[in-house]
């Protein structure tokens, strides 16, 4: 007997969508197709008549400020933010005290996941100076890839010089790990920034301007140019010019082991959004004009930008509300692992019309299959986890942070109108969310390895 059933969906496949059922049994998915005699008998079912049922999203890029200082979003928010949203499994970027940068460092942040999170998880490593020596142990015990800054980020997570990076890259097609960098050139960022304040600049789009496309066209430029050179694996993260997407274009066409993400506030939101509600839309890279965010759209479309994240990190209200006279007055970064995927869902289905697969493959399959957790996660067939994540997608709803989880509160798309909602999370066969309902508790979620999954 199936412990579970979902039938009557537009079930989501790599290749393509079928109208019928799925069974479960232990947590896995043991059955697909049309539901025969003798086969379907099950202890439970959900009727999903008119509704998706998707591979459980993935968010590889979401912030956990825990163990930090416990003012910011710790697991067991984020990840009741993330269930809400649809989000299966969240691989966790590190910026939390004490920096991922070491064994111990990963056992800690380990040890405080496994208490709290609320749906499955990941765990990257951290990429700073005077840690090379690390990235084996940090590899063995699961880290999915390093992450560094070449921006400037924090005491914490120092900048990363160019020699080290040339150097991390080189065991990177040693090794076989995957990099990821922030790419932003720190010294242009930082004179911008000197520059505006120096004018008298506090509006919010001075924030943008500080940061012109060039900061970030460099960077792309200078990483894909190391990449290429040493043979090694670098991914992009939350890339948000159209320039750089034809970088990558070009690199990966000569071959280059590179790959990218976006994030919806790059291609569903632009400047406005931040000359509107200042701090609460600041974040970096900066939002772009209008007319780059409608072009980065050629770049989902053609492949170019492998998946969608969300780059979520949750701020005091009161540390947003600050910089509302004054955009200096805040540090960057925005909530968004529970709006993730219903704004691509809207964006991509609804207003452009994308097949449900290549939707799949922005939100799930890509992410799996990079990080390391595929086939475990990010498809629909017998033998992976019962992860679904069952879409309304003519359901309309307006934000609300106050709503999303959120440990703070807030939304930087507060009254938006999304088209397009989460109707059922579901995590090894368990529904962790319905009816507007988070019903997974701490703990609930598993430490994915993807050193342990059979490929």
């Amino acid at each position: 007997m199936l412990d579970l059933v979902i039938r009557n969906g537009f079930v989501v496949l790599e290749d393509g969508v079928f109208l019928g059922s799925v069974g479960v049994k232990d947590g896995k998915i043991s059955l697909l197709g049309q539901e025969e005699d003798g086969l379907w008998e099950t202890k439970k079912a959900i009727d999903a008549q008119g509704k998706y049922v998707f591979p459980g999203f993935i968010d590889p890029h979401v912030h956990m400020w825990d163990p930090g200082k416990a003012i910011r979003d710790d697991w067991f928010h984020a990840t009741q933010a993330a269930a809400a949203g649809g989000i299966t499994t969240v691989i966790e970027h590190p910026l939390s005290i004490p920096p991922v940068k070491n064994g111990p460092a990963f056992d800690l942040k380990l040890k405080t996941a496994s208490e709290k999170a609320c749906v499955d998880f990941a765990l990257w490593g951290a990429l700073v100076p005077g840690n090379l020596d690390q990235l084996e142990e940090l590899h063995a015990k699961g880290a999915v890839a390093f992450k560094g800054f070449i921006s400037y980020c924090n005491e914490d997570y120092p900048h990363i010089p160019d020699s080290l990076l040339y150097e991390a890259l080189k065991i990177s097609k040693e090794k076989g790990y995957l990099l990821a960098v922030h790419a932003e050139n720190a010294e242009m960022a930082a004179t911008g920034e000197e520059k505006m304040k120096a004018m008298g600049r506090r509006d919010p789009l001075a924030h943008m301007e500080s940061r012109d496309e060039i900061v970030e066209l460099e960077a792309i430029n200078r990483v894909i140019f190391f990449t290429e050179q040493t043979g090694g694996h670098m991914h992009i993260v939350h890339m948000s010019i159209a320039k750089g997407g034809e970088l990558i274009r070009k690199a990966k066409q000569r071959g280059v082991h590179i790959t990218a993400e976006t994030c919806p506030h790059f291609i569903a939101a632009d400047c406005s959004l931040l000359e509107e509600r200042a701090g609460f839309a600041k974040c970096t890279p900066p939002l772009r004009r209008k007319e780059n965010t409608e072009k980065l759209w050629e770049y989902v479309e053609d492949g170019t930008i492998d998946m969608i994240t969300s780059d979520h990190t949750d701020y005091l209200y009161e540390e947003k509300l600050a910089a509302k006279d004054d955009i200096w007055n805040c540090e960057n970064g925005m909530t968004g692992v529970a709006t993730l995927a219903p704004m691509v869902l809207d964006e991509c289905m609804n207003k452009r019309g994308f097949p449900a697969q290549k939707v799949a493959q922005l939100l799930s399959t890509n992410a799996a299959k990079l990080f390391g957790l595929f086939p475990r996660k990010g498809i629909i067939r017998p033998g992976a986890d019962a992860d679904f994540t069952l879409v309304d997608l003519e359901k309309e709803w307006v934000v609300d942070g106050k709503k999303l989880y959120y440990k703070q509160g807030w939304s930087p798309y507060d009254g938006w109108k999304i088209k397009g909602a989460i109707d059922k999370t579901i995590i090894r066969g368990t529904v962790v969310f319905e009816d507007g309902v988070v019903k997974s508790d701490k703990g609930f979620g598993q430490y994915i390895n993807p050193r342990k999954i059979e490929k």
